[in-house]
């Protein structure tokens, strides 16, 4: 065994004879020939396997064979479940109590020609079989790190101190994704790597998540009961193809009518026949779809009203199917998500008897615990804690610890994993499903792995220490840069107020933090490194290499010159083979790396360095700064008047809450929604005059675009033409869209602040298009049909700003508006899509529209304007 092995082992067995000081050592080094595993026969399963598993490791770590039988010897024993323990043994242990998963750890000292004994009991499902993983941890040094990495020490302690331990988990569903690429391994490996995580799927739940929609299909019962789905602006609404659920598009956006009694009834119908076929199964999912939506019928917003919540409705649909199982399945339960819409407990409503609540953080921002006010996002969750915590007899929770939007980016949030889980733990939460990610190979998911199930075990153990042990172990002689590189970005997510949720864009990653990753990187790499320990290290560094593609840029502005910098990285493909040599598993077994990475790697073909003149175009009430040369940009635009930055003030960025370079450009609009990206890198001044500036580019498609920007003269605003030539023998298909992402001046997603305005004037006046749409949503767009609106609008109430927008409707394919309100990232977008049939060989195609500040004279005002 390594000293640092010897150190770990020291500290454990100190703590675990606490208490106990003068007690005689159990056993000596000297003591173990003839020393024995006693299980009984009519021990369970999962002893008799811990039993066998002991045997293995005690052989392999003391270097002495030892003896599985139903007798006792004369020698030590080692008792291995409750059945056929001596009772003089079993005296005044606290075997009550002990649940599924509870252990003992008792110890009964030599004397006279006794020879010692140690007593493993606890709960025959699991207790036991933890028992014995406890023991040949704290007593061994045996360390499962991964599912394929054990750390089994070479040398045996000297001395087996005295023990008198007993432990319950509070936690018993224990849950991570990080297990779900087991099942790719052999089954017993997987059975392993289960139990030795303690992981822990209990009790035994049938159907996923949001089931809604499992158990009342829509192309099953749509057409034949509208009724039982969400009423949305006074109609019935329902997807019927699930595969094509599209969050942007109104028409396919639905949950089901929870306040409607049939719902619950036609609910009970289908669960009753699964739950008669599947008797094991003691805990059926019954929750709501993902994303919003809910139904806006007259019943659901009265309930909703009366509660305070959205909740209201689902939960009276959940005590509906609870009370309607309840006499045939006494001990079952339904298990329902406080998620999103539903988060807020009700006001008067409380869960049946036979309901879990599984109360969902997807919102917080963990680069800080959930009960620190720093963090906007969390101070209303931790209320929503506060609140389940009296009326919930069953609270579990489903907790968001690393980021699904991809698996390689780094996501330094290991300071606050536990600050967390004891807040779950000391509210009186019992279940945990853990969501993020999949893999040890991914950005030190395994460490994060390692950690989450020690903390899902216990949440008050010695995190710190099961880190360094980690460390030291799985990385050796690079433990120490590991480390480093883990401070590195912990504190620049800390000193950048990051916004570290479940869809991280890595808004908070840029060029400084990436290089000096980077280096030190370079350093651990330079080590003699065994071949197995530099695969490793190699691994962890690939999600430097993907921060390098994804990292906000150096900007440097001086002397009427811009220069845009990004970190060397490699190309898309470098990366994607980079990701397989490793060894990577894909996301999903067959769907290749390329695919989930198509949305986040537009940008690493793209030159890393691209610097520009800076054309400047300015009247009396505006002002705009362009880089032909950086994907010919608008960086800046000045509304004289109010001093306002239309587009971020470039003076700001890098500073908390300018993170991101926001700019207008011209965008690649896909068919199908992202991923979407800067049309060309560099343009070229064709023409300028006073009245505005011509930029020319050749697209990848073979299309030649012309931009034209030019102020207006009755309104602070700007016009903008583009026009697609193909001078090509093929047609061309245009991709082109405006792009400006107008700065939201703070406007925070919280019930505090509000939300940006989007409006949209029809033939009836202006219409407020989300006006529904949750305060707590911090992204949400939905794509328009041209012809339905003569302009769009939004308003910014902090800012008192309005932006226009005003088209040509017969040169659009569609309209998009989109916001995204984050600390890191805080934009409203009003994008013009152009026509996207195919420009014929010698053919044109023109977009048109105009973006202005404030009404025109005498025009119209939107509604809130008028009220203001």
């Amino acid at each position: 065994m390594s000293s640092h092995g010897m150190t770990v082992l020291g500290v454990m067995l100190s703590g675990l004879v606490c208490g106990l000081a003068g007690a005689a050592p159990w056993a000596t080094c000297d003591d173990l020939d003839g020393a024995r595993i006693v299980v009984a026969e009519s021990a369970s399963g999962t002893e008799k396997s811990a039993a066998q598993e002991l045997k293995e490791y005690w052989e392999q770590v003391v270097g002495q064979e030892i003896q599985v039988s139903a007798e006792p010897g004369d020698g030590v024993n080692i008792w291995v479940g409750r059945d056929g323990v001596p009772a003089a043994y079993l005296d005044g242990l606290e075997l009550d109590g002990l649940g599924t998963d509870g252990l003992i750890l008792h110890s009964i000292a030599p004397e006279g020609d006794s020879k010692g004994q140690l007593i493993i009991v606890g709960g025959r499902e699991r207790g036991t079989m933890y028992g014995v993983y406890d023991f040949l941890e704290k007593f061994l040094g045996v360390r499962w790190l991964t599912a394929d990495v054990t750390h089994v020490p070479d040398t045996p302690p000297e001395v087996f101190p005295a023990v008198n331990y007993r432990y319950v988990p509070q936690i018993l569903r224990r849950v991570s994704t990080y297990t779900f690429p087991w099942q790719r391994l052999d089954p017993q490996v997987a059975d392993l790597a289960h139990r030795h995580m303690r992981s822990s799927w209990y009790p035994p739940s049938g159907l996923r998540v949001h089931s809604s929609f499992i158990l009342l299909p829509p192309e099953k019962y749509f057409a034949d009961h509208p009724e039982y789905y969400s009423e949305i602006d006074g109609r019935r609404m329902a997807p019927v193809d699930l595969e094509g659920y599209d969050y942007l598009n109104k028409n396919t956006r639905s949950q089901l009518c929870y306040s409607n009694p049939a719902v619950a009834d036609a609910l009970i119908a289908e669960l009753l026949p699964r739950m008669r076929a599947n008797p094991g199964v003691l805990v059926w999912e019954v929750s709501q779809q993902d994303g919003r939506s809910n139904c806006e019928c007259a019943a659901c917003r009265a309930i909703d009203k009366r509660e305070g919540t959205a909740m209201g409705s689902l939960l009276t649909c959940i005590n509906r199917v609870a009370d309607g199982i309840k006499d045939e399945f006494p001990n079952n339960y339904i298990e329902t998500l406080s998620y999103l819409y539903t988060r807020q407990a009700p006001k008067n409503l409380k869960p049946r008897e036979n309901v879990i609540i599984t109360l969902c953080n997807i919102e917080c921002n963990m680069a800080f615990a959930m009960d620190d006010a720093t963090a906007v996002e969390n101070r209303t969750f931790m209320k929503d804690i506060r609140d389940w915590e009296p009326i919930a007899t069953n609270l579990y929770f489903w907790d968001y610890p690393d980021s699904c939007a991809h698996a390689q980016a780094p996501f330094p949030n290991f300071h606050t994993i536990q600050p967390n889980m004891r807040i779950w733990a000391d509210a009186g939460f019992t279940g945990a499903f853990l969501c993020g990610g999949r893999s040890h190979h991914e950005q030190l998911g395994g460490l994060r792995a390692y950690l989450l199930f020690k903390l899902l075990w216990n949440p008050y153990c010695d995190l710190e220490e099961h880190k360094k042990e980690f460390l030291d172990l799985y990385y050796k002689q690079a433990a120490p840069f590991i480390a480093e590189y883990i401070d590195l970005i912990t504190h620049t997510a800390i000193q950048k107020h990051a916004q570290l949720d479940v869809h991280d864009q890595g808004e908070w990653i840029d060029y400084d933090v990436v290089m000096a990753a980077d280096a030190i990187f370079k350093r651990a790499l330079a080590e003699d490194l065994a071949p197995e320990i530099r695969l490793r290290v190699r691994k962890a560094y690939a999600s430097v290499q993907f921060a390098a593609i994804i990292a906000a840029p150096k900007v440097e502005i001086a002397d009427g010159r811009i220069c845009v910098e990004r970190p060397p990285c490699p190309t898309r493909k470098e990366y994607v083979d980079l990701l397989y040599e490793l060894g990577v598993p894909e996301w999903e077994e067959g769907r290749s790396h390329d695919k989930p990475l198509a949305g986040w790697v537009v940008f690493s073909d793209v030159e890393r360095r691209l610097e520009s003149s800076i054309q400047v175009l300015e009247n009396y009430t505006t002002r705009l700064e362009i880089a032909p040369g950086v994907q010919g940009c608008v960086f800046r635009w000045l509304q004289k008047a109010s001093g306002l930055e239309l587009l971020d003030d470039p003076a700001k960025y890098g500073e908390p809450g300018h993170y991101r370079w926001s700019t207008w450009e011209d965008w690649y609009a896909s068919p199908n929604g992202p991923p979407e990206y800067p049309l060309a890198a560099q343009y070229e001044v064709s023409e300028k005059d006073a009245l505005g500036i011509t930029l020319r580019t050749t697209l990848d498609s073979g299309l030649i675009l012309w931009k034209r920007l030019g102020l207006l003269d009755d309104v602070p605003g700007v016009a903008i033409t583009l026009i697609a030539y193909n001078p090509t023998g093929k047609p061309i298909v245009p991709r082109i869209k405006t792009h400006p992402e107008f700065y939201a001046h703070g406007t925070a997603y919280t019930l505090d602040n509000g939300k940006p305005e989007i409006y949209g004037e029809t033939e009836e006046g202006w219409a407020h298009l989300n006006e529904r749409i949750s305060p707590l949503t911090s992204a949400h767009g939905q794509y328009l049909k041209p012809g339905d609106y003569k302009r769009l609008a939004f308003h910014i109430p902090a800012a008192k700003l309005t932006v226009y927008g005003e088209y040509d409707p017969n040169k659009l394919r569609s309209l998009l508006y989109f916001y995204l309100i984050e600390p890191d990232r805080n934009h409203v977008n009003l994008e013009f899509i152009m026509d996207d049939a195919p420009i014929e060989p010698g053919g044109k195609r023109s977009l048109r529209g105009k973006y202005y500040v404030g009404p025109r004279k005498d025009e119209d005002l939107i509604p809130a304007l008028r009220t203001r």
